[in-house]
């Protein structure tokens, strides 16, 4: 059971609000009904221009593509020079993290369980954003990977809650590097001294 994306038109203004009290659902989580930096994401000129769908597992991604998802395609979009180059090491490092943990995971004999999903429609703005898209649905396949092998016994809680503690942060590292603007960036991609607290 793997999440997957899947392209789409670019439809819908995101001028419905996520309700306060939790919606039923056969997943267990509350469906996203609009994620948050609508207006930044709507003021951008895309490098890509269309919507992809994305299935989540966990209440990780849930929370990350609701509040962080449209700050960090906004923020990608205009990244120049140092900072460009700085996604795209942290991007190459976290993917080949991904992969090894999944590699990992899928080792395990674990135990199937049934699992549902929702799904949210997420503008694609510039490749790096699509990038980011794979880099969730990672971060599920490592969730539902480890949640069965911890069901069967293979792995501890302690390994499995290591491992996703882990993964998360490697989606949120995406996130640090976007908050800081371009010119905070030298032409090697490091955080100038001046910008770091």
């Amino acid at each position: 059971m793997d999440a997957r994306n899947r392209k789409t038109t670019t439809s819908g203004d995101g001028s419905d609000h996520d309700p306060l009290t939790p919606n039923e659902s056969a997943s267990g989580l509350k469906p996203i009904a609009r994620l948050t930096n609508d207006d930044r994401i709507g003021r951008i000129v895309p490098t890509a221009d269309y919507s992809t769908d994305i299935e989540y597992y966990s209440l990780f991604a849930r929370t990350f593509i609701r509040a962080h998802y449209n700050f960090c395609a906004s923020k990608m979009t205009v990244a120049r020079g140092g900072k460009s180059l700085a996604l795209d090491f942290m991007f190459r490092e976290s993917e080949e993290w991904m992969g090894k943990a999944i590699d990992w995971a899928n080792r395990f004999e674990f135990q199937k369980i049934p699992m549902q999903c929702e799904t949210v429609s997420v503008s694609i703005t510039i490749p790096l954003a699509g990038r980011l898209v794979s880099l969730i649905n990672d971060y599920d396949q490592l969730y539902i990977a480890t949640s069965g092998a911890t069901f069967r016994g293979s792995i501890t809680n302690t390994e499995r809650d290591r491992t996703l503690l882990n993964a998360s942060s490697k989606v949120m590292a995406i996130h640090t590097i976007c908050v800081p603007d371009s010119e905070c960036y030298d032409v090697g991609g490091s955080l100038l001294a001046t910008t770091q607290q």
